[in-house]
């Protein structure tokens, strides 16, 4: 799919070796306490609300460098790209309901860069994605998409992991949180030490999945915080796909993040392609929640576009709405496919 390139930043890092690990606390005792922590995250967590604000970096051709993307004139974008970043995340663990509130922008017609704004309903039963016009001009779009489950997976990427490292949820080769299953079974065979190491010249437990296919997660639990995530590594075919680097907070629920910065390294350079910096600027663990906080109705003048039956509800649009429908259609097809082969599709419902 991608040539990923391992590249470790940030502080001085190290593993131990194989023969000293013999000398170290024992691996079964130093494992079992961490999923002790990571449990008891998860049963004293119903519900979170989570706002961060930073910015996005996409460096200087990275968009142009994909040989099977559309053709671009000369690098893309032409210099390092910046741009802010806003999300809000409003969950509830036990009846899997979502509600997610992005601001950011996207790369528009091979042309210029564009503000988008989107928010995904998910109440535990129907998958709506609200795009307003009036906050996304370009490309004509519905107001709302009434979504399959299978758009489920596509929901929460790597920008999310944080929020849901904080509350027990720990993806593995073989499970993550999906919107249909925020919270899947905490399973300790998947998870095995490797080894310890050094971060901001702290000493950290190293903890990998299990990797039947070749692509695993690799976990740095800071035993001082309550078995929280201090970085977290994707690994694909031996090489780093996406590093997280997590700082953390003490608060009235424990340690839970501050900021964190996901370096995604897709093209195969010794630097990330693109780089997602946010902080906290809100959170609450069990807020009060009401399934009407995870829902929206479509307004009279909304465009409606139902994609598990090919229906469009509303006035007739400057586009053409089947042509759109095929071709979101061939888009989730695509990126489930692809989810599929790197082993991220396995969410499953929890006990």
């Amino acid at each position: 799919m991608k040539n990923i390139v391992l590249v470790l930043l940030c502080a001085c890092v190290f593993l131990a070796p194989d023969r000293a690990q013999s000398q170290e606390p024992d691996k079964a005792a130093e494992l079992k306490s961490v999923l002790q922590e990571w449990q008891k995250r998860r049963e004293s967590t119903e519900s979170v609300l989570y706002e961060v604000i930073g910015k996005a970096t996409v460096v200087k051709g990275y968009l142009s460098s994909d040989p099977s993307g559309p053709k671009m004139k000369g690098p893309v974008p032409a210099a390092d790209y910046t741009f802010p970043l806003k999300i809000k995340w409003l969950l509830n663990f036990r009846k899997n309901w979502v509600r997610k509130e992005t601001f950011n922008q996207s790369f528009y017609n091979g042309e210029r860069w564009i503000d988008g704004h989107e928010t995904i309903f998910f109440d535990g039963k129907d998958l709506k994605v609200f795009t307003p016009r009036a906050d996304n001009p370009y490309p004509p779009s519905p107001d709302l998409t009434i979504q399959t489950k299978a758009f489920s997976h596509l929901v929460f990427s790597y920008i999310d992991f944080p929020v849901f490292f904080a509350h027990g949820v720990v993806p593995t080769s073989k499970s993550g949180p999906v919107a249909v299953s925020l919270m899947p079974r905490l399973e300790p065979d998947q998870f095995r030490i490797h080894g310890f190491g050094l971060l901001n010249q702290n000493k950290h437990l190293v903890i990998r999945t299990v990797a039947p296919k070749g692509t695993f997660h690799e976990y740095w639990i800071d035993p001082n915080k309550e078995g929280s995530i201090a970085r977290a590594v994707t690994y694909s075919a031996g090489l780093v796909f996406v590093q997280i680097d997590i700082q953390h907070q003490k608060t009235q629920w424990g340690w839970l993040p501050k900021k964190w910065e996901v370096s995604s390294y897709l093209s195969g350079g010794e630097k990330p392609d693109w780089l997602e910096v946010v902080e906290v600027q809100d959170l609450m663990v069990n807020p009060p929640t009401k399934v009407g906080d995870f829902q929206i109705d479509a307004s009279p003048d909304f465009f409606v576009h139902d994609v598990k039956s090919g229906r469009i509800i509303g006035k007739s649009s400057p586009i053409n709405w089947w042509l759109y429908s095929l071709i979101a259609l061939a888009l989730v097809c695509v990126l489930l496919l692809i989810l599929k082969r790197k082993g991220y599709l396995s969410g499953r419902k929890g006990p």
